[in-house]
């Protein structure tokens, strides 16, 4: 049949859930014969064939008080859809719920005008989807959870990562290479590649469940924080590349095992410890040496707890009767923190901002369980990221947002800001603002020179996982950083500090439970506020 195009320069919304093309809502088709149906017909060669349709509808034309456009739309005969008026300059989509089969492989869509409409019908814009029918299993269920969460972390859009990660073979993610030698048994996911893909950000917690990942390349991008501890634990991993990035803190003893391919170059703050790199002498052991030796490790191990209850018993005595908080604990405090923000954030409706996020304001109780308080100054945002309206700056001098006392404008990332400056005081047990500088501005110029006992709080003596206290540093340094857009979100927030708190546990069950006994003190209120 023949159409009529018509077509505007106004702008037309196409905000829908299904997002069409907005040059194609500005575009429609009329049939040239104003009281002929518009019709639409395909077929195919097998007359069993399943079909999806969407229909975009878009009002282009500015009708008169005596114009009325409405029609009805049949398929294959049958009535669709009953009295469709499109919206002005507005999209209305019509979907398929459910698969539809065609008269003998022959589809036929028509728009009808109904009794009461003066103007003949229009179609913008459709699409056909047929259903394909898989023999093979749909890929494993807590990989295709583990690939969305890390294309979510990294905010990747690759146009390929649609549908299913593993199948059809013609349709895998790009990056993804999968098991497929049983039709029957659902594919996982064995190698990712996401080279040179201008990630950001630290390693998304997300790989650690892809349990049978053989190979990931994570290479030439911009990753920052420290190398985890979980790659070491995957056990099924035989190459790592992360090299080309920015990673720092030191390499988990974890990765540096016989038979795993590991590239780190190109990461100038990583340390990689020498000793997996030095030959192995050959022992003989005899019977009657080794239990000499267990006997001597036996009583060193003694000989170090009775040293260390003695020395904590003396640092009970330069402090008053009060330990510090150790590093482990810190961490737990933090965490919670955070958690508290990011329900302020996105759990609240409308979602609410703080504005005044200081250790004053972050109360424990006997057991150092952490809660927010003081809501005085809080306020709601609306729109995401930030408000549209100027607020009154409100909040405590040094863990105010610079950004926010620039512009005025209130934000998520303004607690951000706040909570990082608390984290920095966890760490040192410095005041924010010194006679010298402000926290961060001091923990940075230390940051720079890559160690890190310049940095933590002298009190811990060295009691802390190297490679979690980096972290923390790098995330703390992100949260305050004077650029909002820079900033991390609470949920990256809280994805880091769950890391950092896997690598302190691990030294600690490393180090034969010694410091066990330490989790039951009082927090220095140096470092953050006691209990009310």
């Amino acid at each position: 049949m023949e159409w009529t195009n018509i077509s505007t320069t106004l702008d037309v919304d196409i905000a829908n859930k299904y997002d069409p093309p907005k040059d194609a809502q500005k575009n429609v088709a009329t049939p040239a014969n104003a009281s002929a149906p518009l019709t639409i017909e395909w077929s195919s060669e097998n007359p069993d064939a399943q079909y999806y349709l969407y229909s975009h509808f878009s009002e282009i034309q500015d009708l008169q008080a005596n114009e009325t456009r409405e029609f009805n739309m049949n398929w294959n005969g049958k009535l669709y859809y009953a009295s469709l008026t499109p919206l002005k300059l507005g999209t209305t989509t019509v979907s398929s719920h459910s698969p539809t089969t065609c008269n003998g492989g022959k589809c036929s869509v028509q728009l009808i005008r109904t009794n009461r409409s003066t103007l003949p019908p229009l179609l913008n814009a459709y699409e056909v989807y047929t259903v394909i029918q898989f023999p093979q299993s749909e890929t494993d269920e807590s990989d295709v959870s583990a690939i969305r969460s890390i294309a979510a972390s990294y905010a990747l859009s690759r146009i390929n990562w649609q549908g299913d990660p593993c199948f059809p073979q013609l349709l895998r993610w790009d990056g993804l290479n999968c098991t497929d030698a049983d039709m029957s048994i659902p594919p996982r996911i064995t190698s990712l590649n996401l080279s040179s893909s201008g990630l950001t950000g630290t390693i998304a917690a997300a790989i650690q469940s892809l349990t049978q990942l053989e190979k990931l390349d994570l290479s030439n991008n911009n990753l920052t924080g420290g190398v985890p501890e979980f790659l070491g634990n995957m056990k099924s991993l035989l190459v790592i590349k992360l090299s080309g990035n920015n990673l720092n803190g030191s390499l988990p003893q974890a990765l540096q095992r016989n038979g795993l391919d590991l590239s780190v170059k190109g990461n100038p703050r990583l340390r990689v410890s020498d000793s997996s790199r030095k030959p192995l002498k050959k022992k003989v052991f005899v019977s009657i040496v080794a239990s000499v030796a267990s006997a001597a490790i036996a009583i060193a191990l003694l000989l170090l707890f009775l040293l260390h209850i003695k020395k904590r018993s003396k640092a009970v005595e330069g402090k008053g009767g009060r330990p510090i908080i150790n590093w482990r604990i810190r961490l737990q405090i933090a965490l919670e923190a955070a958690l508290g923000l990011e329900y302020l954030h996105i759990g609240c409706t409308p979602p609410m901002v703080h504005r005044d996020v200081k250790t004053a304001n972050i109360l424990l109780d006997e057991n150092f369980k952490t809660k927010l308080a003081d809501f005085g100054l809080s306020r709601s945002f609306q729109g995401g990221c930030e408000s549209q309206d100027s607020t009154v700056i409100a909040g405590t001098c040094g863990y105010l947002d610079p950004e926010y006392c620039r512009t005025s404008r209130l934000a998520e990332k303004s607690d951000v800001y706040s909570y990082g400056v608390v984290l920095l005081e966890m760490i040192t047990n410095q005041p924010v603002i010194s006679e010298k500088c402000h926290i961060a501005e001091s923990v940075g110029s230390k940051h720079k020179r890559g160690d890190i006992t310049e940095i933590m709080d002298p009190n811990l003596g060295g009691s802390y996982d190297s490679n979690s206290a980096w972290r923390a540093v790098e995330l703390a340094m992100s949260c305050a950083d004077p650029f909002s857009s820079k900033r991390p979100t609470m949920s990256q927030v809280i994805s880091e500090l769950k890391e950092c708190i896997v690598c302190e546990n691990s030294r600690m069950n490393n180090n034969g439970g010694l410091e066990s006994q330490q989790m039951s003190i009082v927090l220095d209120t140096s470092v953050g506020p006691g209990a009310r």
